[in-house]
């Protein structure tokens, strides 16, 4: 995982899996950022492969807490890979918004 600050926004690079294994440091992590009050939070998907139940938990609570701070989590996943599959069955689509490339997540925050 690897954290950026890119303009006005902390994107964090995710690995290939998200899961029961690594979605505590996953949830670590932005616990972190959240807690410096960041306006714009995005997660890019390009690597990950896959996703678990307790991996779509940690970017739920993730997106509530950045709103009540007063900021805004984005995904960044293309409709092709699996990934978004999940985060559209879910119906995560309709809660935290999802771009298919990180320019136009930036574009979002400006």
């Amino acid at each position: 995982m690897e954290i950026q600050q890119i303009g006005n926004a902390r994107v964090v690079k995710l690995m290939e899996r998200v899961d029961s294994v690594t979605c505590n440091e996953v949830e670590s992590t932005l616990q972190a950022l959240i807690a410096t009050i960041p306006r714009h939070v995005i997660c890019e998907f390009t690597a990950t492969k896959y996703i678990s139940s307790a991996g779509l938990r940690v970017f739920l609570v993730a997106a509530k807490n950045l709103k009540r701070a007063g900021g805004q989590l984005a995904l960044v996943c293309a409709k092709s890979n699996y990934v978004y599959e999940v985060l559209e069955l879910t119906g995560i689509t309709h809660i935290v918004p999802v771009f298919e490339t990180l320019d136009e997540a930036m574009a979002q925050c400006a």
